[in-house]
Parts: structure tokens; sequence; C-alpha cells
């Protein structure tokens, strides 16, 4: 009898995650970044599993309320040096 309850402990215990993965996430930012040159302030984004589904403007009871901070899409470079030339060859 022993061994069955510790069996269901651990199947509950190992189903805890996926039950976890149906919630949305919300993200409360203070500016997001489009990538396309617009902005919006006080925006919320929705995240379910990997996937952003929805930029809604503020919700109440964010999941994190990053409000102090800017968010922008990923993989863009901003690191550049404006003052730099380089010649035909290409070399500095």
């Amino acid at each position: 009898m022993l061994n069955l309850r510790f069996v269901l402990l651990l199947c509950l215990i190992a189903a805890a995650p996926f039950a976890a993965q149906d919630r949305p996430v919300t993200i409360r930012v203070g500016m997001l970044l489009d990538g396309k040159g617009g902005v919006q302030r006080n925006a919320t984004i929705v995240v379910q599993g990997s996937k952003i589904q929805a930029i809604t403007p503020n919700a109440s009871n964010p999941t994190y309320d990053l409000r102090a901070l800017t968010v922008m899409p990923g993989m863009i470079d901003t690191h550049v040096h404006i003052n730099w030339h380089f010649g035909k060859d290409g070399r500095y």
C-alpha cells in the first residue's frame, strides 16, 4: 500500500509542471518598442507557452510587473560606432 501511495505522489508531482504551463504569463512594462519604430507605453505582454499571444493595454494583476523597464525585440544589434568610417577596401 505504501508503494502505491508513493507512485501516486510521484505522478502528481510529475504532472504539476504541465498544469502550470497552461496559464498565460502577463508582463507589464513601462515602454514597449515594437521593432518597427512604434512605441507603446504601459503595455502588457501576454505569453502562452513560448509565444507572445497578445500585447494589450495595462492589465490588472500581471504575473511580472516591470513598469520601470523597457522591452524591445530580441536579435537587434544596438551596438554601433557612428563615428567609424571604412575605406573602399573595407578597412578602418
